[in-house]
């Protein structure tokens, strides 16, 4: 989770704040979705389980850190069994994929986000 810079304000004493706000990265491969708006749910696995808060808004990056202009905040979290995920909606596909990517098991825990799009 980086922050990206999103601007600065100076209050009536004159004294400059900076605003930062986190980031959320996803794979390169889901730009075009995030960018169209079309994408609004994700899975986090490992290390990235319990780093990002329901009802928080995060900008979009890509794992390498370039900031993809668009700002979400995360709707739900649900942790479940990744063996659960097609009952959430996600196609079997999907599923079959980060099961192989990642070496996972049906018994394995994971986070669902559901987010929606805002604009800042």
């Amino acid at each position: 989770m980086g922050q990206y810079l999103i601007g600065w304000k100076v209050d009536v004493n004159k004294h400059m704040f900076v605003t930062v706000m986190q980031t959320i990265p996803f794979p390169a491969t889901y730009k075009n979705a995030i960018l169209g708006k079309r994408k609004t749910v994700t899975v986090r696995v490992g290390d990235e389980m319990g780093k990002y808060k329901q009802g928080a808004v995060y900008r979009a990056s890509s794992y390498a850190g370039t900031d993809w202009g668009v700002s979400v905040r995360i709707v739900s979290v649900q942790q479940l069994p990744l063996g659960e995920l097609g009952a959430h909606g996600l196609p079997k596909r999907s599923v079959q994929s980060l099961k192989k990517q990642m070496k996972l098991n049906n018994d394995t825990r994971v986070e669902l986000f559901r987010f929606a799009y805002v604009g800042l």
